[in-house]
């Protein structure tokens, strides 16, 4: 999807993300989101603006 940045999953059962694109791509990042991958359950997705860090890739930690 062109986005850079990371997603972690955290100990009580929430993901993280830092995600960093163009203002189009990251809405549909973030709609993306509100469904989640098959067999996910999203409860809500809060969102936050947050300073450009320049990340050169997108990290998925578990």
């Amino acid at each position: 999807m062109q986005v850079k940045g990371f997603v972690k999953n955290m100990p009580d059962g929430t993901v993280y993300i830092e995600a960093e694109a163009g203002e189009n791509i990251l809405d549909d990042f973030v709609n993306w989101c509100r469904k989640g991958p098959d067999f996910a359950r999203v409860e809500r997705v809060k969102t936050e603006e947050m300073p450009v860090k320049d990340d050169k890739m997108f990290d998925i930690s578990f």
